[in-house]
């Protein structure tokens, strides 16, 4: 346990507690020519050990993954008792004053920062601001630049109302900024009218888990803290055919939208509570989701589509 617990302290660049959900301790590691962010309580921190230790401890040795476990709380209960630093950790995007940083998702943690000294692609470290990949997060692809309708050909792809065009244009680019609150973009009518198509593409621009349409699309669980882990986890996230929206579930996208806090209890075998608190960006379609509450009423916007009939209907690709 001595032996693992140097070996994890060597390779740790730094520790932070999460400002937004203090009792989670991040570590910052250097992993081959790069650093990169964990959460220690995380299955990825348990491997990670397991095959630090087995590089470089000569021992046959099979250790539960409970070994590793009780070493990583040894550094997290280190990290909350000594005044660790607490930050903001960041899924995704991170908007700052005077920049907007986007997680390329790629092994060697690239990033492309927007400043006004223009846009360029950089190595996330020490100095950066600090982001989390959850599982659903995978790499984006690398940006064109110099296609001045780029946008206007997205829409036109997208069959987008005539009318609500421009809003779609903002809104769309709205989704990039973190700190803002943004209103959620709802796809609603009747079968076949590009709900799900819209929705993957504006959670592929943005946010992706995933190449294929329906990796960008998920259900939206049914149990409210699972709901809040989900939001949580995804800096957007896109529901597919919703059919109702509870009156607890508008509340907590409501929070979601405007970045309130989502308490939840920590264990069903006691009292201590989680407070996360985060803003996130959300896209949902349905036939006629049931959107009544006032409150998430004005945190909204729909969009109509053109009709798509047969003779005009594209394939995926």
């Amino acid at each position: 346990s001595k032996m693992a617990l140097d070996l994890a302290k060597n390779k740790i660049v730094k520790l932070v507690i999460n400002q937004n959900s203090t009792d989670e301790v991040f570590a910052m590691i250097q992993v081959n020519s790069h650093v990169e962010t964990i959460d220690l309580s995380s299955s990825r921190a348990r491997y990670w050990l397991n095959d630090l230790y087995h590089r470089n401890i000569d021992s046959n040795e099979i250790h539960s993954d409970d070994f590793f476990k009780n070493v990583l709380n040894n550094i997290i209960s280190y990290a909350q008792m000594n005044g660790t630093q607490r930050t903001k950790v960041h899924v995704r995007i991170a908007q700052l004053d005077d920049e907007i940083w986007y997680d390329l998702g790629t092994p060697d943690w690239s990033a492309i920062k927007i400043s006004k000294e223009g846009i360029k692609i950089v190595k996330l470290d020490v100095t950066s601001p600090i982001f989390f990949r959850s599982q659903s997060l995978q790499s984006q692809v690398l940006p064109k630049e110099n296609d001045e309708h780029a946008l206007d050909k997205l829409v036109d792809l997208l069959k987008i109302s005539k009318k609500d065009r421009i809003v779609f244009i903002v809104h769309l680019i709205g989704l990039f900024l973190e700190s803002i609150p943004v209103p959620m973009m709802v796809l609603d009518g009747s079968a076949g009218s590009l709900k799900t198509t819209v929705t993957a593409a504006v959670k592929t621009i943005v946010d992706p888990s995933g190449m294929a349409k329906e990796d960008n699309v998920s259900t939206m669980s049914e149990k409210y803290d699972d709901l809040i882990n989900q939001l949580a986890n995804r800096y957007l996230s896109s529901f597919d055919n919703v059919s109702n929206v509870d009156h607890k579930t508008s509340d907590i996208f409501c929070r979601t939208l405007t970045g309130s806090s989502n308490p939840k209890r920590k264990l069903y075998t006691n009292q201590e509570e989680v407070i996360r608190s985060y803003m996130r960006k959300i896209v949902l379609n349905g036939i006629v989701p049931t959107l009544e509450y006032v409150d998430l009423q004005t945190r909204l916007v729909k969009y109509a589509r053109e009709t798509v009939n047969e003779t005009n209907r594209m394939t995926e690709k």
